[in-house]
């Protein structure tokens, strides 16, 4: 958790620095679904990086049902959990090919 701060606290200064619109995530290679992550990654470094522009995301995950069951039912823990964020505030989408990525 401590090096995925670090790593996102080095991207939105970048972000910061150089206005952002849209940022693709490659976590094809990921074997293992943190929750705790991914409500911080949300519910603050989301909603502050948003201030500075950053408001769509591709997301590409691994071939695993297991991991793709593991965001659906984290998405639902972070609306049930934190009200106020709002997953439709942002364009989401997933996609399976860096292509499709940046295409959409």
């Amino acid at each position: 958790m401590k090096d995925f701060r670090e790593i996102f606290a080095q991207i939105g200064a970048y972000i910061k620095e150089h206005p952002t619109q849209k940022m693709i995530l490659d976590k094809r290679n990921l074997k293992v679904f943190h929750q705790a992550s991914m409500v911080w990654y949300h519910v603050e470094w989301k909603k502050e990086m948003k201030q500075y522009g950053l408001a769509v995301y591709r997301k590409l995950l691994p071939k695993d049902d297991f991991f793709r069951k593991a965001v659906e039912i984290g998405r639902k823990g972070i609306v049930k959990d934190h009200p106020d964020f709002r997953f439709e505030d942002f364009d989401i989408r997933y996609c399976e090919t860096i292509e499709e990525a940046l295409q959409s």
